[in-house]
């Protein structure tokens, strides 16, 4: 499997990722979820910028 593939794979994976993330934040199911709100942000959060800076820095590896 080429470089780009999987660069392009997870671009796409981050992006499904996010957009779950946001529809699960606008109707959540959980009934104390607002109590929780911030610690599930912070975690998405860490989880969405580890995933950034891996593909930076596999995309500058790749083009530099």
């Amino acid at each position: 499997m080429s470089m780009t593939s999987i660069l392009i794979a997870s671009i796409l994976l981050m992006v499904i990722a996010l957009a779950g993330t946001i529809m699960i934040g606008i109707n959540p199911a959980e009934a104390n979820y607002g109590k929780q709100t911030k610690r599930h942000y912070q975690r998405f959060g860490v989880i969405y910028l580890t995933m950034t800076i891996l593909t930076t820095v596999v995309w500058f590896y790749k083009f530099f």
